[in-house]
């Protein structure tokens, strides 16, 4: 009779206890453990295992405690190469952490409080197991490579704890330079191959690896940063063979010593070819006392890869550096945080006309994410339904701004002196009718010289003005407050492909700029401005009709019309 699967206890304390896994079945046996709970202060030493999940459609069947326990390849070998290389013996056993089966996945509550602890978790481990997978790809040439460099170069071996990534100081280049053709000279003596295919056979190991998957994992940065603060230790297992953080710096370094312009260009993600690199660079360069500004990490781990969007902000906690008033954020799985956590990010960010959209883009935040939709919605009703209170107060930025007045023509239809985009071509009747085609009922058409030039929400009227929203590209229509520089938002309005607002050419002061209009009968002016509003209606007016790249999806691109957005917008000298 089969036994039954493997069911993890509750924990009794999830913030102050930690399940670690003994090994005790022997090498080239099925894998046989044991797991056990202690409290965090009298917790024996372990190991920390860091691996990427990998496909959750291969499995492995483990044992733990007797009874059976399904895990996915990937940690199936982590826990047999860890196994193999430090087994337990009879008078010293071995402890390990490996969060796939030292937390349990399915229960949402204890997984938040054991996400937060995780930095703890690894900083305390007695060594970081970094475990990037079975040697393929010639990866063994990378160890035989670094074992003749010790032997017959030890002082270039030597330097590689003074290497950063992902330059050095031109000095240790200098000396690293000839310590390596010094080495090479050696090293391809009696050897039938010759410099330069040394250095591609090199070059396609070192590549392969640091492309690996592992690197490209989010939890990865934290997991390897935690073993650069004091007394920490990193051992990085690659089938049979393992290696120090300084040894793949160095290799790198030696790679970039060749002038291959790809490894050199790979100081920031760009193409998918040399994103690993990147990635690789980025784990291994990190350090846990240098911590880095919450929306630039979020946007520097972009690249990364995780299974939750959430977990983009809990996977690097403990390398937020949070600005002053802000408390770190406490995992919560459950109800999905992302338009809380996009919020909070939108909140702190320090150039709200670039960084809300790289914060949005991190997140994954698209238009039919399955609570902003419904948010976009209840303003689309009439009466629009308002947020409500947000949690983050109100934030603002300023930019400089063209102020188009809307009046009535002589026909009686809304107007404004909008020109004609000179670099599109000019459109047909049945082309300007097909881009009005699907407007919500009630929006309201403004007509310049040329014919109708936008489309505007239905609370537009006479004597409102446009402005054209920096980024974001589309129009807010906006009405004079009872503050003389202040104006109320009332909605927005879509420009058809072939008109713009007009450029002028100087700006005016606020006291001047009435009377000039009043003498000149002008009513369009330039000036500088300052929009403001909670968090959750930039999101909202940035990303109504994107997808998650922040591509516009155009079939929504008509709602904006009907979209209620709440904020002002005040004229600044």
């Amino acid at each position: 009779m089969r036994q039954p699967v493997f069911k993890h206890q509750p924990l009794a304390d999830p913030a102050g206890q930690i399940r670690l896994i003994e090994v005790t079945s022997k090498p080239h046996k099925p894998l046989e453990l044991c797991l056990r709970t202690y409290r965090i202060p009298q917790a024996p030493e372990y190991y920390a295992i860091s691996y990427t999940w990998g496909d959750s459609g291969l499995t492995e069947e483990i044992t733990i405690d007797g009874q059976p326990m399904t895990v996915t390849e990937n940690c199936h070998y982590a826990l047999m190469q860890v196994r193999d290389r430090y087994p337990s013996l009879p008078r010293k056993a071995i402890f390990i952490w490996i969060d796939s089966i030292c937390i349990n996945q399915g229960d949402n509550d204890e997984k938040a409080y054991q996400v937060a602890m995780m930095g703890d978790i690894y900083t305390k481990a007695s060594k970081i197991l970094a475990c990037v997978g079975p040697h393929q790809d010639n990866s063994q040439m990378i160890r035989n490579s670094l074992d003749s460099i010790k032997t017959l170069s030890p002082n270039l071996y030597n330097l590689r704890e003074q290497l950063t990534l992902p330059d050095s100081s031109d000095g240790y280049c200098t000396s690293l330079h000839l310590e390596l053709d010094q080495f090479l000279e050696r090293f391809l003596q009696n050897s039938p191959i010759s410099i330069h295919e040394f250095y591609d056979q090199f070059l396609d190991a070192f590549s392969a690896f640091a492309k690996r998957r592992y690197w490209g994992r989010l939890w990865v940065i934290q997991e390897v940063v935690a073993s650069t603060r004091i007394n920490g230790q990193l051992e990085i297992l690659c089938g049979c063979d393992s290696f120090s953080r300084s040894e793949i710096i160095l290799c790198d370094f030696i790679c970039r010593m060749t002038g291959i312009q790809h490894l050199v260009d790979a100081l920031m993600p760009g193409s998918s070819e040399r994103l690993g690199v990147y990635c690789c660079r980025f784990v291994l360069g990190s350090h846990a006392a240098v911590h880095i500004p919450a929306t630039m990490l979020l946007d520097r781990s972009s690249p990364f890869r995780c299974a939750k969007l959430e977990d983009k902000v809990y996977g690097l906690l403990p390398m937020i550096e949070w600005p002053k008033g802000i408390p770190p954020v406490q995992p919560i799985y459950e109800p999905s945080p992302i338009l809380d956590l996009a919020q909070l990010f939108t909140s702190i960010v320090k150039s709200p006309r670039t960084d809300i959209w790289n914060v949005l883009n991190a997140l994954e935040l698209s238009h039919d994410y399955k609570l902003l939709r419904p948010l976009v919605e209840a303003r689309m009703e009439s009466p629009p339904q308002p947020f409500g209170p947000g949690k983050y107060p109100p934030m603002s930025f300023k930019f400089k701004a063209t102020f188009i007045t809307i009046v009535r023509n002589t026909r009686g239809q809304l107007s404004a002196g909008l020109v004609r985009n000179h670099f599109r071509l000019p459109k047909t009747s049945d082309q300007i009718e097909a881009e009005c085609e699907g407007a919500p009922e009630g929006t309201r058409q403004l007509f310049s010289s040329s014919g109708i030039c936008a489309l505007l929400c239905y609370d537009a009227q006479e004597g409102d003005r446009i402005i054209k929203v920096p980024v974001i590209g589309e129009l807010l229509v906006l009405r004079r407050n009872v503050e003389e520089n202040e104006y109320n938002i009332i909605g927005q309005g879509l420009l058809l492909s072939n008109h713009e607002l007009p450029s002028c050419p100087s700006m005016v002061s606020i006291e001047d700029e009435f009377k000039e209009s009043e003498a000149s009968g002008d009513m369009n002016f330039a000036s500088s401005c300052e929009i403001e509003a909670e968090p959750i209606e930039f999101i909202v007016l940035e990303r109504q009709d994107r997808g998650v790249e922040g591509s516009r999806i155009e079939e929504k691109k008509l709602e904006r019309l009907a979209t209620k957005i709440y904020g002002t917008v005040r004229l600044i000298d």
